[in-house]
């Protein structure tokens, strides 16, 4: 009987453990893309265009990003680049139990494309 009762504690803490890391796992990947989109471009996007893509990238990932919110902030740098402020919640479904992981990061890219 302890067996089966371990066993089923280690599954259901392989369950949480997994749906916990995948929400982390989806922002550091966005992260990324955002981080990419800017510094592979030939010719630099203005911030509202940044912006936008930004929303964009959030839709194909699954995200809820508001545009009246304050949930993508763009910052043009003087360097050339973008600081890049994301806000996003993610619903994460833990069986009898659905947690809202909130996700906030600041990227700060830089860019050697010429502006439009």
């Amino acid at each position: 009987m302890s067996t089966i009762f371990k066993s089923a504690l280690l599954l259901a803490l392989l369950f949480v453990g997994w749906r916990l890391a995948e929400p982390r796992v989806r922002a550091y990947q966005f992260a990324d893309i955002i981080r990419q989109e800017v510094e592979s471009k030939q010719v630099r996007p203005s911030p509202t265009q940044l912006r936008k893509r930004i929303f964009e990238l959030g839709e194909d990932f699954g995200l809820k990003l508001t545009e009246n919110d304050d949930d993508v902030v763009v910052t043009p740098l003087e360097s050339g680049g973008f600081e890049v402020k994301v806000h996003y919640d993610v619903p994460v479904n833990l069986g009898a139990y659905v947690y809202q992981e909130h996700f906030d990061f600041v990227s700060t890219t830089r860019s050697t494309a010429l502006p439009e």
